[in-house]
């Protein structure tokens, strides 16, 4: 394949550019900031979900929401809360891809729960004792920045109603 050692030399320092241009958008990937949420993406709708009872049994839970109202699960409890304020908290926040795996997690991680549609179909977003946001079928969450501070306003806005 290489008849000199000249070319051999050009043939190894391309392939050394082409991996390090590779792993330099691979870790740029990392350090790129997202909104949590585009506003414009969002939509509301009924939200299904599974619980257990203490015996250990699924009882199955329909909470609809309708175009002004989005279910959110704050400490094992679910409160029903107006689309505007949650979309407006939730439009102040960004996070990073994470290289951290988060699953399998305890429950007793997580604080808040909230389930999110979007024109792209599903967002869960977790707050505890770890901060991120998913889609279903992403390989990797992201870790919100500020996450506590959205913990709290979560929370507020939970205890509001």
């Amino acid at each position: 394949m290489f008849r000199n050692r000249q070319s051999k030399l050009i043939f190894s320092l391309i392939l050394i550019g082409v991996i390090a241009v590779a792993i330099y958008y691979n870790e740029a990937s990392y350090r790129k900031v997202h909104n949590l949420v585009e506003l414009e993406e969002l939509k509301a709708g009924s939200t299904y979900y599974k619980k257990y009872n203490e015996n250990g049994e699924v009882v199955e839970i329909n909470i609809d929401a309708s175009e002004h109202a989005t279910r959110i699960l704050a400490n094992d409890v679910n409160y029903v809360v107006d689309n505007n304020e949650l979309f407006e908290i939730l439009s102040k926040y960004k996070g990073k891809k994470s290289k951290i795996k988060y699953s399998p997690y305890s429950g007793d991680d997580v604080v808040v729960k909230i389930l999110l549609q979007t024109n792209h179909g599903f967002r869960q977003i977790m707050l505890g004792n770890f901060n991120i946001w998913y889609e279903p079928g992403d390989k990797r969450a992201y870790e919100i920045i500020n996450g506590e501070e959205l913990l709290n306003d979560i929370l507020m806005l939970a205890n509001d109603k």
